[in-house]
C-alpha cells in the first residue's frame, strides 16, 4: 500500500489536458497583446490626422480596448481554467481507478477469518449441511424404529 509521501504518476491524459490550458493561455495572452497594440497603433494614427487625444481616447477605450481585453481575458482564459479543471479531474479518476486495480487484482486469493479460500469454505459448508441432513434423517428413523418397538 501507498503511504502518504509517495505520489502516484501523472496519467497522460492529465498532462495533455494541462499542455492544452498552457498553450490556450498564451495564445490567450498573445491576442491581449496584439488587442493591446492595435489599440497604440489607432489612437496614434487619429491623433497624427489632427484629432485630439482625449477625445479619440473617450472614444476608442470603450469600443477597441476594454472589449479588445475583457473577450482574451474571458474566452481564453476561461478555456484555459476548463482545461485545467479537466486534468485535475482526470488526475483523480486515474488514482482511484489505479487504486481500485489494485484492490481487485488481489480478489482471487482473499481468504477468510479461518485462512481458508471462499471456494475451500463454500464446499466445507456444503458438506456439513450435507451431514447434518443425513444425521437429522438417521435419528427419525432410530425414533420410528423406537416407536415401532414401544407399539408392540
Amino acid at each position: 500500500m501507498k503511504t502518504a509521501k509517495e505520489k502516484s504518476p501523472i496519467a497522460v491524459s492529465t498532462i495533455i489536458y494541462y499542455v492544452a490550458a498552457v498553450v490556450v493561455l498564451l495564445v490567450g495572452a498573445a491576442y491581449l497583446v496584439i488587442n493591446v497594440r492595435y489599440y497604440n497603433t489607432m489612437v496614434a494614427g487619429y491623433v497624427a490626422q489632427g484629432y485630439d487625444a482625449a477625445d479619440v481616447t473617450a472614444q476608442l477605450i470603450p469600443q477597441k480596448l476594454l472589449p479588445g481585453i475583457f473577450e482574451p481575458v474571458g474566452i481564453f482564459g476561461g478555456i484555459a481554467a476548463v482545461l485545467w479543471g479537466i486534468g485535475l479531474l482526470s488526475q483523480k479518476l486515474s488514482t482511484i481507478m489505479a487504486f481500485n486495480d489494485s484492490i481487485c487484482c488481489c480478489c482471487d486469493e482473499e481468504t477468510d477469518a479461518d485462512g481458508d479460500a471462499p471456494e475451500e469454505a463454500a464446499n466445507e459448508e456444503a458438506a456439513s449441511t450435507e451431514n447434518s441432513t443425513e444425521t437429522s434423517e438417521q435419528a427419525n428413523v432410530d425414533v420410528d424404529a423406537d416407536v415401532v418397538e414401544d407399539n408392540k
